[in-house]
């Protein structure tokens, strides 16, 4: 060949300073060899005995055969009318700075050429027909067919962070991706969880359950004292006075019944009414008081009033009525048992007396009860 260079290995000169002058490249395609038609146009070289191309940048096939490809000079006349009928088969015609080469692009997609011939792309690698060589798939896709002109985006609930694959991978528990062609998984959101690998979604928490942590794959059951009556939490709500909640997992809480309360939050009970005290409505954060001459049945729900005979015999709160010990004691435990400052009879007495206010004893008639054992 006139003023070119042929070595055992490699041939070296720069395409656009050939001129009418012919250039053989041969790069075995083998790491880290250089591909041999993969080049810049204006600046490509492979040196003398080197292993790779100088200002190129490697995207083709690395680990399989080796390609023989010959570029070959137009006449310099030809500059600027560059016509693949110049060339040879399976090759096209390419301008440079100042001359014409044709090189070996005639193989259709899916395929590469090799000694003259085209060749199916393998498994992992692709040719869309923009270029004469297989190029691996990109992270996020995969091909595990031959001869392919595109590779396959990874579908929803898997990905793929490697060149040249020929699968994707699926998503772990607590993780999902719900787009296809990605190189990596998200993490399940707090108020969400999901058990099972290579899913495309997660699971909202279900009522009465949520969860706090992204990357979950369950959700915790609500303690007692709270609840939670939406899905997708991420926490549960404490239940408010008259309120209460003694199991687990619940969407609600339980109102306090008449005759009791709560007045505080997150609690598991309500507190029975206290004596001559009653609640005659559900959810109550309070008793409320009986006044007068008023007792508060046993149930606690409601206040009962003495009749006018029985206390019209009262004077200044002292004692209730003027009956025997028999009515005195059965009008006790019709009304519970439990009136606040009423004085129950001994057997020999006649009265039942009130006490003006705890633990004050009433001085006077030495037959009356002394009161300082107001119940």
């Amino acid at each position: 060949m006139t003023n070119g260079y042929r070595l055992d290995n490699f041939t070296t000169e720069i395409i656009s300073d050939i001129g009418v002058h012919s250039c053989i490249k041969e790069c075995l395609l083998r790491k880290p060899h250089c591909q041999s038609i993969n080049y810049n146009t204006q600046h490509f070289q492979c040196g003398i005995n080197s292993r790779r191309a100088d200002d190129i940048e490697f995207d083709g096939v690395q680990d399989y055969n080796s390609i023989f490809d010959n570029v070959w000079n137009a006449s310099r006349e030809t500059l600027g009318n560059c016509k693949d009928a110049m060339c040879s088969p399976l090759q096209r015609c390419v301008t440079m700075k100042s001359n014409n080469v044709c090189i070996s692009t005639a193989c259709p997609k899916g395929f590469y050429g090799k000694e003259g011939q085209c060749l199916p792309c393998h498994v992992g690698q692709y040719n869309d027909g923009s270029k004469q060589w297989c190029s691996y798939c990109p992270p996020g896709s995969y091909n595990d067919q031959t001869g392919s002109s595109f590779c396959q985006p990874c579908p929803p609930g898997t990905y793929q962070t490697k060149l040249g694959s020929l699968t994707c991978s699926k998503c772990s528990v607590g993780s999902y991706q719900d787009n296809t062609g990605q190189t990596g998984c998200k993490l399940c959101p707090v108020g969400m969880y999901q058990a099972n690998t290579g899913q495309g979604s997660c699971i909202p928490c279900d009522t009465g359950t949520y969860q706090h942590n992204s990357g979950s794959t369950a959700c915790s059951q609500c303690r007692v004292g709270t609840y939670q009556s939406n899905t997708g939490q991420a926490s549960c709500l404490s239940c408010a006075p008259g309120s209460y909640q003694d199991t687990v997992g619940m969407s609600s809480c339980k109102p306090c019944q008449p005759g009791s309360h709560q007045s505080h939050w997150e609690q598991t009970q309500c507190t029975a009414c206290t004596r001559n005290w009653y609640q005659d409505q559900p959810g109550q954060s309070f008793c409320k008081q009986c006044s007068g001459y008023q007792c508060v049945n046993t149930a606690k729900t409601q206040c009962i009033g003495l009749t006018a005979i029985q206390y019209s015999w009262c004077t200044s709160k002292q004692f209730v009525g003027y009956m025997r010990f028999h009515q005195c004691k059965q009008h006790c435990l019709n009304l519970g048992s439990s009136c606040h400052g009423v004085i129950y009879p001994r057997n020999y007495e006649n009265w039942c007396y009130w006490c003006p206010s705890a633990q004050q004893a009433y001085s006077g008639n030495s037959n009356y009860w002394d009161l300082t054992m107001c119940v």
